[in-house]
């Protein structure tokens, strides 16, 4: 789903302000460890993080201990993008489309017929798993080749 301007600076800003607070900072805590002002800190929770400069977005990553790019919305917190990366191919390569939804912080899984909210849990599972039966199916083959000769 393609946010609109208003709905990103919307949940960017609450965001951040989770962010901050989960971390039990205050605005000006933020603003040292950031090197920035307080009055920006509170521009970008109250205005949201459309038109920010990158520099500015990565030292609040930074601050705040999290990847940028689940700072922007454009990655899960819980799902590390290798693992995204990794299983996307095979994810598309049987027919569906994933997509992160930034509000919720879910993924859906799409084809022609459906979309079901899927979990970063169950995608981890789904490539360790794939993982898993790759590994055997190798051995196996490997056994087999071990065997004949």
């Amino acid at each position: 789903m393609k946010l609109t301007d208003e709905e990103y600076n919307t949940f960017s800003a609450t965001l951040m302000k989770r962010l901050r607070v989960e971390a039990n900072m205050s605005m000006d805590e933020l603003a040292t460890k950031s090197h920035l002002s307080k009055s920006t800190i509170s521009r970008y929770e109250k205005k949201g993080l459309y038109d920010i400069p990158i520099e500015k977005a990565r030292k609040i990553a930074d601050a705040l201990e999290v990847p940028l790019s689940y700072l922007i919305g454009w990655e899960s917190k819980e799902l590390p993008s290798d693992y995204y990366h990794s299983i996307l191919p095979l994810i598309n390569e049987i027919g569906y489309e994933l997509e992160y939804e930034c509000i919720t912080e879910s993924f859906i899984l799409k084809n022609e017929n459906s979309n079901i909210s899927i979990s970063a849990k169950q995608l981890k599972d789904l490539k360790d798993s794939t993982y898993s039966f790759f590994k055997f199916k190798l051995s196996e083959i490997m056994n087999e080749k071990h065997n004949i000769k």
